[in-house]
């Protein structure tokens, strides 16, 4: 008996003309959307703090970090050497800054370009397994949808890493058997890449290794070893030539960073999930799916967003249960892929940041296609309906997103009341996301605990939801820094502005 739905095109089949028009115009389609996001997405804390060492790699030369206060904290040494991020983000980063001059859009166009590698690389993975229909459909949901397209307009190495693990993925598929040794080489070339982007590249990694097990066991021989080690070997060997050069920083600065900025404010570290699994279960569930999907009040249409979710979860059920289901070739493929990503983030990420979804979405987001597929097979009137009310859904999302225009009515406004109201040259303690107006000329200190350690007393004191989580964490992990800001707060400034995202402290 044939698997239910669209069956798997033969290996020498070639993809019609049609089929690539189609898939040209969702990456257009898809490269709006997220021109859209980027313009109005409000800036966040680490775009500033990942642009920093790029800039001064494009402009200096050297990978240093330098608008955060580093003073009596795990990221001293931060000023001479970036350990506490994998460095293939900002060195890609930077020739950008050097051709189309330092900015946020300059920043965020480079994730839109990772986002259609991304979103090119997973079609390809589903049409390696299926017919173009099953891959256009999935390609289309992840595509609209709001949180990979906030993945694909945020200054972060989430996407880049998704886009080259993906495409490790993606190409091992295409070439294993044409040139078995030919695309494990390069498979693993693109998933090296990924691992020093950032650490969830060993999710492409496991997902690779899978991969080769379950395709390739027979012909797998010794001799291909080196051929899959030798990325990873030059990559961990520049990386080493690199950590050499102030091992005492580099093993700070990573083992700082097991919790965290992001942990210091939440108070969890990264791989809290090994000891109490349970609990950390229902936290991914909770914390980086069901409050990412509903958001804001139950009056927002945002919150109509559950239905995609259980849309994802639904064809992962399905293609686990259902037997006819499951016997399809891209459930066998992604099905042991979504299981392999999902526990590898639950146990090990304990900080449930949303920002990995990126990796998940495409996952759940083939299933889903899946299901749609095989529940409409034969009814178009269904399939249509069943489409058109997703998208719609994902559309309010977005048109959501873009109607609020925090970038424009929360950050900007804040940057221009400093840029009119402070002195020339006047220090200003905000978190990184101000470094794109006031840049890295020691005028802007990404510093919450407003000169604990140093002594500065800056003319301007910023707080967002950040640097708020943060002092409120504080009570009780560090009170003696928060005494010090509320009683400086309040002796030594005044509130002079404020709105939805910052309220803006000057001294008196």
């Amino acid at each position: 008996m044939e698997p239910a739905g669209e069956q798997r095109a033969g290996p020498q089949s070639k993809q019609p003309r049609t089929d690539l028009a189609a898939l040209l115009g969702l990456l257009i389609f898809f490269v709006a959307l997220a021109a859209g996001t980027l313009v109005t997405r409000l800036v966040a804390p680490n775009e500033g703090w990942f642009a920093d060492p790029a800039f001064h790699l494009a402009t200096r030369g050297v990978f240093s970090t330098t608008s955060i206060e580093t003073t009596g904290t795990w990221l001293e040494g931060l000023n001479r050497h970036t350990y506490w991020i994998l460095p293939l983000y900002p060195v890609a980063q930077a020739p950008l800054f050097r051709l189309f001059g330092f900015s946020l859009y300059t920043m965020r166009s480079a994730s839109i370009f990772w986002g259609v590698i991304a979103l090119t690389a997973v079609y390809l993975l589903i049409r390696s397994q299926t017919g173009p229909g099953i891959a256009l459909l999935a390609s289309l949901l992840l595509a609209t949808d709001f949180h990979f397209l906030v993945g694909a307009a945020t200054g972060r190495m989430d996407m880049m890493c998704a886009a080259l693990g993906f495409s490790g993925l993606a190409v091992y598929m295409l070439l294993r058997q044409r040139s078995l040794p030919t695309a494990i080489l390069l498979s693993h070339t693109l998933v090296a890449a990924a691992c020093l982007t950032h650490p969830c590249g060993v999710l492409a990694l496991g997902g690779l290794v899978l991969l080769m097990f379950r395709f390739d066991r027979q012909p797998w021989r010794w001799q291909f070893l080196p051929l899959a080690a030798l990325p990873y070997m030059i990559g961990l060997a520049g990386y080493a030539a690199y950590a050499l050069e102030d091992w005492p920083s580099f093993v700070r600065q990573l083992s700082g960073n097991v919790s965290g900025l992001a942990g210091e404010a939440a108070g969890t570290t990264r791989f809290g999930g090994l000891l109490h699994p349970w609990t950390s279960f229902s936290r991914e569930v909770q914390l980086r799916y069901i409050s990412a999907f509903i958001g804001k009040s139950w009056r927002s249409p945002y919150r109509a967003e559950i239905v995609v979710l259980l849309l994802y979860w639904g064809g992962a059920t399905v293609a686990l249960l259902d037997r006819r289901v499951r016997c399809h070739p891209l459930a066998r493929l992604f099905l042991p892929l979504t299981a392999l990503y999902f526990v590898a983030l639950w146990l090990f990420e304990g900080l449930k940041l949303r920002v990995y979804l990126v990796h998940t979405l495409p996952l759940f987001a083939a299933l889903g296609a899946l299901w749609i597929w095989n529940w409409t097979e034969g009814r178009k009137f269904a399939r249509v309906t069943a489409v058109a009310v997703i998208l719609c859904i994902q559309g309010m999302a977005i048109a959501d997103g873009y109607w609020e225009n925090q970038y424009h009515t929360e950050h900007l406004p804040a940057a221009t009341f400093m840029q009119e109201h402070g002195y020339p040259g006047s220090l200003i303690m905000a978190s990184g996301q101000f470094v794109f107006e006031f840049g890295f000329d020691g005028r802007l200190v990404d510093d919450v605990r407003l000169g604990f350690f140093t002594g500065k007393r800056p003319e301007f004191y910023i707080r967002d939801i950040w640097y708020d989580d943060w002092l409120e964490k504080s009570k009780t992990s560090d009170p003696a820094v928060y005494q010090h800001v509320t009683t400086t707060l309040a002796q030594h400034y005044r509130e002079v502005f404020h709105n939805a995202g910052f309220k803006i402290y000057q001294s008196r």
